[in-house]
C-alpha cells in the first residue's frame, strides 16, 4: 500500500492500528493515526447493541447507527445519527404477547446528543407501549418521544404531519399458523378497525383451475408439458391480497412457485365450486355476497377469529374468509365464484414458461368455447416461448411482435437473432465477441451471398474476428474497443492506459457517433469525448471528492464560448446540499443553481433555485406521500416566499399544488394545508395511494394577464374517478375553495367517458375545451384478436387510421385532416424518421442516435433546421446546438442539473430558465433569472395541452423530466419509444412487456404514473431497496409480491421506512432519494430469466451510482464479479468496479430488437456465474501451486500446504456443486485472494495495487461478454 501525496489520510481506532511492513509513505504524504474512544460506543453497556460508523476518506464520520436487541436477539430500537442537524433519529419495534413483531414505528428524534436507549420512546397514557395498548393513540407531550414529533407540539419541524398512530401494526392469526392476518398502516385512517388494512390469504386452489386444466389438456401434449395430473387437489395454492381500498387480486401458483393463473373478482368467468368437507375442513374466500348451498356444514369466519356464522335467510354469506367444517357423513356445499381479468400461464417440465394467455384470450375461450379454436396457435392473444435442449430460449412468438428466433454460441451468449420484420428480407441481428467473450460489435446484417440466418445453427457462431458472416451489408452497427488507448484527436485528452484494462475505451456507430472515455484508479470516468456527425467533438470532464462523489462537471473546458461548469456540494450526511454553475471554471464567480434542505427524518423539505428566483417547499402526509408542492392556496406558502420572514426576498411562487388522497389525509395546525371535501360523483376517497384530486395555481406571463386578467391565476383543480382496476374514468375540472373548503365543478377541460377492454386498450375518450364544448369524442377500433389500433373516430367521423408492421411498430398514420405519414425505424426499434411516402424518400424529420440509443441529432426537413444533442453516458442531454440550413451551428441550451434537471441555460441571453414541475415531472411553469414568468401549461391527464401561454420555446412539457415534445410530429419522445398524448397510446410495443396490451399508456392511470423511458412505470419499496416491477400496479400488488411491509410508490410519492428510520422520496422516474441521498435504479434485476412469466424485476440500489445528479451523472460502477490479474508475481484481486449492466429490461429489449445493446438474456447469467466460478477455481489452484513452489518455507508468503488444501477443498465443493455451487467457488477464490498478507505475499488492496502497476507490469481482465457498460 502506498499513501497518496496531497491527500490527507486519517485512521481512527478504539484500540490499535497495525501498519503492515509493505506500507509505503513517500515524502509529502500526510497520514494521521488516532487511537482512543470511538464516539457512541460507551453508553448502554448493560444492553445488547450493534454500533456501526462509516468514515469518509478524510476520517470524518458520515453515517452512524446503533441497533439495540433484547436477550433473544430481537430488534428493539434502531438509532441513526443526523450529522447535519446533530440529532439522533430513533425507531422501535414492539412485540405482542407471543413475542411477534406487531408494531413498527416511524422515526423521530430523541433528546440525547449521542446514542442511548430510550425506555419511554413510545408511551400511551404514561405507560410504555405494549400489546394491550396497541389500539390506543400514543402520548405526544414529551419532547424526544415518538408522539411529540408527530404532533402539533413539534417545534423542530412545523410541517410534519400529525397522528396519534405513527406506526404500522400487524395482526396475526390465532389458528396455530402464526401467519400475519392484516397490516394496518400509519395514521388514524389506517389503524386496526378502519377497514383500510391490507390482508393476505393463502388457501388451496381447486375448482378455480378447472378451466385452466381443460385448456391445458386440450392444446398441450405430454411431451410439451409433462404428464397430465389425475387430480388437482393439493397441486396448487392461491394467494389473495385485499388492499386498503378493498380491491382484491388473486394469484394461483403450483408447488414450485410458478404462477399458473392470475385474476380478480368480476364477471368475466363463472367457476362452480362443489366442496366436500366430510373428512377435512375447507378454506375458501368469497368476494361478494354469495348464495351458499350447504349440507351438514358449519361455517367459521376466519377474519373474526373463527366465529361461527350462518347463511342469511336467502342462503347467502357476505364477502369474507371462511372455514367450512363438516357435521355429517355427506357434508358439503356449493357456490358460484365470479372472476375477471383471468390470465393463464403454462410451463414445460423444466418449469420454463412456454405459453401465456392474457385476459381477452381467456374470456373468449370461456365465453365462445374452446372448441371454436382448433389448435393452440388459433387462441386469441396467446404468446409462446420455445427452448432448446440446453434450456436456452430458442424462439418467442406473439400476435403483435410475430416470431423471433435466437442462435447462441457454445458459451451460451446470444450470437444471432431474427424477428418477423427482418425475416421478410433475410436480415438478422448479430453480435461479435473477442477472445474473452466481450461484445466487440453488434448490428444488423443483410446477406448478399453471405451466411443466411438459420435457427438450427449457422456454423459461424464461434468466430471471433470479423464474425464470419461473409458477403453482405452490415447496418446499424456499433463497435466497442476495450483495454487500449484510442487517439481522440483532441489536445489534452490522451487516455491513461494504466486504468483502461477491462474498461471500454472507445465506441463507434455506423451513423458516425464516436465516444472516448478515460478512467481513474477507482474506475470512475474522468473525462468523456464525444463526436457527433456534423457537430464535431465535445468534451466533458469530471472531478470527485475523496468519497467518490462528484464535485465538478465541465463541458467544453477548452472552448470558452461553449464552456459550462456544474459544481456540487454535500452536507455532513453526504446529502446533496448545493449546486452552482458558471460559464468558466472559476469558483469565485460561480452562480447558485440550487440549495437543498431536508426534514430530520430525511425527506427533501425545500429546494431554492437560482439567486432567490424560486423556493420550492415539499409537504408530505404521515404515510409519506407527497401532499403539497408549495401550496395551491398561493398566499399560504410554507416558505412564505416573497411574502414575509426569512424568505421575503425570494420571488413569489409561480406554481403550487396540493394533492388529495382521502378526507383527513394531512393534519397539521397552522400550515393552511388540509383536505377538501369533494362530491362522491366527482371523486372518491382512496387509501391505496391513488390521487383523488389535485389543485394548483400558476402565475402567468404578462401577455396572458393582459388578455385574460388576474383571475386566470386563481387556483383550479382536477377531481378524478377510476374504475375497479384503478384506470382513469373521468377527470373533472373545477374551482377549489381553500378558505371555506370545497370544490365546484365545471364543464371546462374535462377528460372523461373513458372505457377500456380487459387488456387496457382504450375504447372511448371525451374531452372538452376552454368553453366546455366537446372537442374530442373518440371511439377506438381494433381488429379482432389484436391490440393494434385500426382507427379512431371523432363523433362518428374518421379522425385517423393506423397500420403496423410485422413486429407491431406503427408503420403509418393517416389523419383525416392531413396526408399520411410513414414511420421508419432503426434496427434497435427507435424511430429513425417520419416520411411523406412509404418508400422513405421524402423525409419530414429524421433522428440519429448514439451507441446507447440516445438521440444526438434531429433534422427537420420542413423548416430546414438541425438540432444536435450532446449527451452523457446515461443519455441525458448536456448541451443542445441548432443549425439553420447550412448556417453556423450555435449552442443554444445547456440543461441545468441538480437533483434532476431544474432548468436550462440559454447561451444567447446568458440567462437561465427554471422549470416548475408537478408530482409527475410535467413542466407547469417557467421563470428566468430576471424573475420573469416565461410560460405556463396545464395538461389533460393523458398529456395533451389543456391550456398554455407565453413564449412556448421551452422544449420540455408533459413528463418533461423524461421526454421531449417533438413539435414536428406532436409526439412525446421518450428514450425507448414515442407517445401520442392525443390518443393516450404508445406507437410501438413496450420492450418491457408490462401490460397485456403493449400499447397502453401510463397504465391508463396518468394521474399517478409516469414513465421514465417508455418501458416500465411502477415502483415498489421493499427490503430497503427500490424496485421496478411490471406486476405491481397498486399497494395490494406490492404487498402481495414483496410482503406486507412493501410500499407501492407511484411517482412523486415519499415513504418513511419505519424499521430503519430512513426516508425515501421519488423525485423523478429515474432517481429516488433515500435518507436525502440520491440513487439511480436499473430497470430489472440480474437474477431473473427472460422467460419468467411475470418479469420479476428488483432494482439494485447502488451507492456507487453517482447519486443521480440528473443527466450529468451516470453509472461509474456497478456490482459485478470480475477477476483482475497483474502478471508480476501472479497477483490477483477481486474487483467490483467494472461497468456492468446486464438487466432483464435490456434482455427483453434484445428479444424484440436484438441489435439494441447486444446484451445477453439474463437467463444466461447463472451459466456465466458458473463459468466464472469454474475458471476462478482452476486458475487460483494453478497460481496457488505456483506460489507454493516459489515461496515454500517462507513464513511471510501467506501460503502453506495446509492453506492450499483448505482452499482447494472449498473450491472443489463449489465446483462439484454445479449450478449455484459456483458461488462458493467464487468465494473460495475471494478468500484465497484476500488472505492476510496475500497468498503469495504480494496481494494488496485494489487501490494500492493500481498505483503499483506500470507499463512494465501489464494488466488484463477476465470478464464476461457484455460485462462492460455499453
Amino acid at each position: 500500500m502506498v499513501f497518496p501525496i496531497g491527500q490527507p489520510v486519517y485512521y481512527k481506532s478504539g484500540t490499535e492500528v497495525e501498519i503492515n511492513p509493505e506500507v509505503q509513505t513517500p515524502d509529502g504524504a500526510e497520514v494521521i493515526i488516532e487511537t482512543g474512544t470511538v464516539v457512541g460506543a460507551p453508553a448502554d453497556l448493560n444492553r445488547n447493541w450493534l454500533l456501526s460508523i462509516k468514515y469518509d476518506a478524510q476520517g470524518s464520520p458520515w453515517s452512524a447507527s446503533k441497533i439495540f436487541y433484547d436477550n433473544n436477539g430481537k430488534l428493539l430500537q434502531t438509532q441513526a445519527r443526523n450529522f447535519t442537524a446533530s440529532k439522533i433519529m430513533t425507531s422501535q419495534v414492539v412485540y405482542d404477547f407471543l413475542g411477534r413483531p406487531a408494531v413498527n414505528t416511524l422515526a423521530a428524534p430523541i433528546l440525547a446528543n449521542d446514542f442511548s436507549y430510550v425506555d419511554n420512546f413510545i408511551t400511551s397514557g404514561g405507560t410504555p407501549f405494549r400489546y394491550d395498548l396497541f389500539d390506543n393513540a400514543v402520548d405526544d407531550t414529551t419532547p424526544g418521544t415518538l408522539g411529540w414529533y408527530y404532533s402539533n407540539n413539534n417545534t423542530l419541524e412545523p410541517c410534519v404531519a400529525t397522528t396519534g398512530y405513527p406506526f404500522t401494526r400487524t395482526e396475526f392469526r390465532n389458528d396455530g399458523t402464526g401467519e400475519a392476518k392484516s397490516t394496518a398502516g400509519v395514521g388514524e385512517a389506517f389503524k386496526v378497525g378502519s377497514g383500510h388494512d391490507v390482508r393476505q390469504y393463502s388457501i388451496p386452489a381447486l375448482f378455480e383451475l378447472y378451466h385452466y386444466f381443460t385448456i391445458r389438456n386440450k392444446y398441450f401434449t405430454n411431451a410439451e408439458i409433462g404428464e397430465k395430473p389425475e387430480k388437482i387437489i393439493n397441486k396448487a395454492y392461491q394467494e389473495i391480497i385485499r388492499g386498503a381500498d378493498g380491491d382484491e387480486n388473486i394469484v394461483i401458483k403450483d408447488q414450485s412457485g410458478n404462477v399458473l393463473m392470475t385474476a380478480r373478482p368480476g364477471n368475466d368467468m363463472q367457476v362452480a365450486v362443489m366442496a366436500i368437507v366430510s373428512t377435512a375442513p375447507y378454506y375458501f374466500k368469497l368476494y361478494e355476497n354469495t348464495r351458499i348451498n350447504p349440507a351438514y356444514v358449519t361455517f367459521l369466519d376466519m377474519d373474526r377469529g373463527e366465529v361461527p356464522v350462518s347463511p342469511a335467510a336467502d342462503g347467502t354469506l357476505p364477502a369474507g374468509y371462511y372455514k367450512a367444517v363438516g357435521t355429517g357423513p355427506n357434508s358439503g356445499f356449493s357456490y358460484i365464484l365470479n372472476l375477471a381479468d383471468v390470465s393463464y400461464f403454462y410451463y414445460n417440465q423444466l418449469g420454463q414458461l412456454i405459453a401465456s394467455i392474457p385476459p381477452e384470450g381467456v374470456k373468449k375461450l370461456a365465453n365462445e368455447g374452446y372448441n371454436n379454436y382448433a389448435t393452440k396457435t388459433d387462441i386469441p392473444f396467446i404468446s409462446f416461448s420455445e427452448y432448446d435442449l440446453k434450456g436456452q430460449l430458442r424462439a418467442t412468438s406473439s400476435k403483435e411482435a410475430g416470431r423471433t428466433e435466437f442462435v447462441y454460441r457454445k458459451d451460451n451468449n446470444l450470437r444471432f437473432a431474427q424477428n418477423a420484420e427482418q425475416r421478410v428480407t433475410g436480415r438478422y441481428s448479430y453480435t461479435n465477441f473477442d477472445g474473452l467473450g466481450r461484445v466487440t460489435e453488434s448490428g444488423e446484417f443483410e446477406p448478399a451471398g453471405g451466411v443466411a440466418f438459420n435457427v438450427n445453427g449457422m456454423g459461424i457462431e464461434e468466430n471471433i474476428t470479423d464474425g464470419g458472416m461473409g458477403a453482405g451489408t452490415r447496418k446499424s452497427w456499433k463497435k466497442t474497443v476495450y483495454d487500449i488507448p484510442v487517439a481522440t484527436g483532441v489536445a489534452g485528452y490522451m487516455q491513461e492506459d494504466v486504468y483502461l484494462p477491462g474498461m471500454i475505451s472507445y465506441t463507434e456507430t455506423s451513423d458516425g457517433a464516436k465516444s472516448w472515455q478515460n478512467f481513474n484508479e477507482e474506475g470512475l470516468v474522468t473525462w468523456l469525448v464525444q463526436e457527433i456527425p456534423g457537430l464535431g467533438k465535445k468534451t466533458i470532464d469530471y472531478s470527485y471528492d475523496f468519497n467518490g462523489k462528484i464535485t465538478k462537471v465541465i463541458f467544453q473546458k477548452n472552448t470558452p464560448a461553449e464552456t459550462f461548469v456544474h459544481y456540487y456540494e454535500y452536507n455532513a450526511d453526504m446529502q446533496l446540499a448545493a449546486v452552482y454553475t458558471n460559464t468558466a471554471d472559476n469558483r469565485s464567480t460561480r452562480k447558485p443553481l440550487a440549495n437543498y434542505s431536508y426534514y430530520l427524518h430525511g425527506a427533501l423539505k425545500r429546494k431554492e433555485l437560482g439567486n432567490k428566483v424560486q423556493g420550492i417547499d415539499y409537504t408530505y402526509t404521515v404515510q409519506g406521500q407527497l401532499k403539497a408542492i408549495n401550496n395551491a392556496n398561493r398566499d399560504q406558502d410554507p416558505g412564505q416566499d416573497g411574502i414575509s420572514g426569512a424568505n421575503a426576498g425570494v420571488a413569489r411562487d409561480i406554481f403550487g399544488m396540493n394533492i388529495e388522497y382521502f378526507s383527513g389525509d394531512y393534519l397539521r395546525a397552522n400550515t393552511n394545508i388540509g383536505s377538501l371535501p369533494i362530491a362522491a360523483g366527482d371523486a372518491e376517497d382512496h387509501f391505496n395511494g391513488l390521487i383523488k384530486a389535485a389543485g394548483w395555481h400558476s402565475r402567468k406571463p404578462q401577455s396572458i394577464l393582459a388578455v385574460l386578467g388576474p383571475g386566470v391565476e386563481n387556483p383550479v383543480m382536477y377531481a378524478y374517478k377510476y374504475d375497479t382496476k384503478q384506470r382513469l374514468n373521468n377527470a373533472t375540472w373545477g374551482t377549489p375553495n381553500y378558505a371555506v373548503p370545497g370544490f365546484t365543478q365545471s364543464s371546462l377541460f374535462k377528460e372523461h367517458g373513458l372505457s377500456y377492454d380487459a387488456h387496457g386498450n382504450i375504447l372511448s375518450l371525451k374531452r372538452t375545451d376552454n368553453a366546455g364544448a366537446l372537442t374530442d369524442n373518440f371511439t377506438y377500433q381494433y381488429p379482432a384478436g389484436s391490440n393494434q389500433l385500426q382507427a379512431v373516430l371523432n363523433g362518428g367521423t374518421p379522425f385517423s387510421s393506423y397500420q403496423y408492421n410485422n413486429i407491431g411498430q406503427l408503420k403509418s398514420e393517416s389523419p383525416a385532416s392531413s396526408p399520411t405519414r410513414y414511420v421508419k425505424y432503426t434496427a434497435a426499434g427507435l424511430v429513425a424518421g417520419v416520411y411523406a411516402d412509404a418508400a422513405f424518400t421524402q423525409p419530414k424529420v429524421t433522428y440519429t442516435y448514439d451507441g446507447k440509443g440516445a438521440r444526438i441529432m434531429k433534422k427537420d426537413f420542413v423548416n430546414n433546421t438541425t438540432t444536435y444533442y450532446v449527451v452523457s453516458i446515461s443519455g441525458n442531454p448536456l448541451a443542445v446546438y441548432s443549425q439553420s440550413g447550412t448556417g453556423t451551428i450555435a449552442q443554444i441550451e445547456i440543461p441545468l442539473y441538480a437533483d434532476a434537471r431544474v432548468g436550462i441555460f440559454r447561451r444567447g441571453s446568458n440567462l437561465a430558465d427554471y422549470e416548475m414541475t408537478d408530482h409527475l415531472g410535467n413542466v407547469r411553469a417557467v421563470i428566468d433569472d430576471n424573475r420573469v414568468v416565461k410560460q405556463y401549461a396545464d395538461y389533460y391527464p393523458f398529456g395533451s395541452i389543456a391550456r398554455d401561454g407565453g413564449t412556448g420555446d421551452y422544449r420540455y412539457g408533459f413528463q418533461g423530466q423524461n421526454s421531449e415534445k417533438d413539435k414536428e410530429t406532436g409526439w412525446n419522445a421518450f428514450s425507448l419509444r414515442m407517445y401520442d398524448s392525443r390518443i393516450g397510446r404508445w406507437l410501438t410495443p413496450d420492450p418491457a412487456g408490462q401490460y397485456a396490451s403493449p400499447y397502453v399508456g401510463m397504465g391508463n392511470n396518468p394521474v399517478n404514473k409516469a414513465d421514465k423511458d417508455g418501458g416500465l412505470d411502477e415502483w415498489v419499496y421493499a427490503n430497503g431497496d427500490l424496485y421496478y416491477d411490471s406486476r405491481v400496479n397498486n399497494q395490494t400488488d406490492a404487498a402481495y409480491y414483496y410482503g406486507k411491509d412493501a410500499v407501492y410508490m407511484p411517482n412523486g410519492s415519499n415513504y418513511i421506512d419505519y424499521t430503519t428510520g430512513s426516508q425515501l422520496s421519488l423525485r423523478d422516474n429515474g432517481v429516488y432519494w433515500k435518507n436525502g441521498q440520491s440513487y439511480s435504479s436499473l430497470d430489472y434485476g440480474m437474477m431473473f430469466g427472460v422467460s419468467d412469466a411475470a418479469f420479476r424485476s428488483p432494482v439494485i440500489s447502488q451507492s456507487n451510482y453517482f447519486y443521480g445528479l440528473g443527466g450529468i451523472v451516470f453509472e461509474p460502477r456497478a456490482e459485478a464479479y470480475v477477476v483482475k490479474m497483474a502478471i508480476e508475481g501472479w497477483r490477483w484481486s477481486s474487483v467490483s468496479n467494472a461497468n456492468y449492466q446486464l438487466t432483464g429490461r435490456n434482455a427483453n429489449l434484445f428479444k424484440n430488437y436484438p441489435v439494441s445493446e447486444a446484451v445477453q438474456p439474463v437467463s444466461k447469467l447463472a451459466r456465466f456465474v458458473r463459468g466464472i466460478g469454474t475458471a476462478s477455481f482452476v486458475i487460483a489452484t494453478i497460481s496457488d501451486l505456483y506460489a507454493l513452489g516459489l515461496h515454500e518455507g517462507n513464513p511471510d508468503a501467506g501460503i502453506t500446504k495446509e492453506k492450499f488444501m483448505l482452499n482447494f477443498a472449498f473450491g472443489l465443493v463449489g465446483y462439484l456443486g454445479k449450478g449455484y455451487g459456483a458461488i462458493p467457488a467464487a468465494l473460495y477464490f475471494g478468500m484465497d485472494t484476500f488472505y492476510p498478507g496475500g497468498w503469495n505475499g504480494y496481494a494488496h488492496d485494489y487501490e494500492a495495487r493500481q498505483r503499483e502497476i506500470s507499463k512494465s507490469d501489464p494488466t488484463f481482465i477476465l470478464a464476461p461478454s457484455g460485462a462492460m457498460k455499453q
